[in-house]
């Protein structure tokens, strides 16, 4: 976190302004009094959706940056429903798609590349707007609207029971249940148009900055363009945490894909690459799937016999041509008359899949289908010379 930083001016009335001097002044009362080495700020315009407070502490070496966003109402009664949660508007309170994209301008931004991001904390005064019969139970439901787009829609949230020398003595902390059937469908729709709609803003913002000249409009493009790049490159696999999770959002939206299958195999990377990246986004990806599907996972059933050049930025052409003879079957036995799940992490225009997937079909397998994070296909053999 920098010494000096821009901030935003004054954007609340006067009682969220008392709300958020509390929240400052708790947070500064318990770092004293752990002993905690510690730094504040307010409005941060680099944390962008989390600015009110950023709080860095550290302990035994080890730098955490906490985010939080104080939303005070004056009407204490109002209550957080699931209109409010799915909320497109980009003013919206609670919107957690919003909150999304705003976590994913903070992952990657060098202001706070020097510890973990611990908390992304959203306060407030009020509660959800819980279905009665849930009321008692860890895991709570949010009341089902009867009408509009969001009819029918379930949202579960759960009662986080782990202590925190920041958020102990009164409240109730949330997060949202990953364990409730519905959740990751509900939320990858509107995270993935939130991404969207963030993008081109940011192109928007970049094409207005590119013909000035000052210093503050010169600040700004080198962070929106560097936002738009973390943004487009964004890696959900360089935390291991998210390996599960997006595992199970592939899995759940895509049961007719596993039925009959027997393997899963990711796209491979060539060593040298690999020694690069230090992972394989699609291997770390297709394990996952296979723990879900209970198939076979085989992750050096194929190997990358060439080191190509990156494919961004290559025509689909020149794309078939650098991964010519590009792939190789390491074991046939392994594929042969089988329906095989191919795993990548991104698809573009398909030509890596294709390649890897006629050589799959070549040694001999029945079938191939194609599963992506960024893009899902349910079967390529349609597209490939049999």
């Amino acid at each position: 976190m920098p010494e000096t930083y821009p901030a935003w001016g004054r954007k609340r009335s006067l009682h969220g302004d008392i709300y958020q001097l509390k929240w400052v002044m708790l947070l500064l009362k318990r770092a004293v009094d752990v002993g905690y080495s510690f730094r504040l700020a307010t409005e941060m315009e680099s944390a962008t959706g989390f600015d009110d407070i950023v709080f860095q502490d550290r302990k035994n070496e080890k730098i955490v940056h906490r985010f939080i966003q104080n939303k005070h109402k004056q009407n204490e009664c109002e209550k957080i429903g699931v209109g409010k949660l799915l909320s497109k508007n980009k003013s919206g309170e609670f919107s957690v798609p919003k909150y999304f994209v705003s976590y994913l301008k903070i992952k990657i931004n060098p202001d706070f590349a020097d510890g973990d991001l611990k908390d992304f904390t959203i306060c407030t005064n009020i509660g959800f707007d819980l279905a009665q019969s849930a009321t008692q139970n860890t895991i709570k439901k949010l009341k089902a609207k009867t009408s509009g787009p969001n009819k029918g829609i379930e949202i579960a949230v759960e009662v986080i029971s782990t202590s925190d020398i920041f958020f102990k003595y009164g409240g109730t902390r949330y997060k949202f249940s990953c364990t409730h059937d519905n959740m990751i469908s509900i939320v990858q729709p509107a995270f993935k148009s939130a991404v969207k709609e963030a993008i081109e803003e940011l192109e928007k913002e970049i094409k207005e900055l590119q013909g000035k000249s000052d210093q503050n409009s010169k600040r700004k493009l080198e962070r929106n363009q560097f936002r738009k790049k973390s943004i487009i490159n964004f890696k959900f696999f360089d935390n291991l945490n998210y390996v599960k999770i997006y595992a199970k959002w592939i899995h759940q939206a895509n049961q007719d894909v596993f039925q009959n299958a027997e393997v899963i195999i990711p796209i491979p990377l060539h060593k040298m690459r690999l020694f690069k990246r230090k992972y394989n986004q699609a291997a770390l990806l297709a394990k996952e799937l296979s723990k879900l599907s209970n198939l076979s996972y085989t992750p050096f059933a194929i190997r990358r016999l060439r080191h190509t050049t990156p494919q961004a930025g290559l025509s689909l052409k020149q794309r078939e041509k650098n991964l010519k003879k590009a792939f190789s079957t390491s074991n046939k036995k392994i594929i042969e008359n089988k329906i095989v799940i191919l795993v990548d992490d991104v698809v573009t225009t398909g030509a890596t899949v294709r390649s890897c997937s006629q050589e799959i079909l070549n040694s001999g397998a029945r079938e191939v289908r194609v599963l992506s994070l960024a893009r899902t296909v349910n079967d390529w053999t349609s597209c490939i010379k049999n």
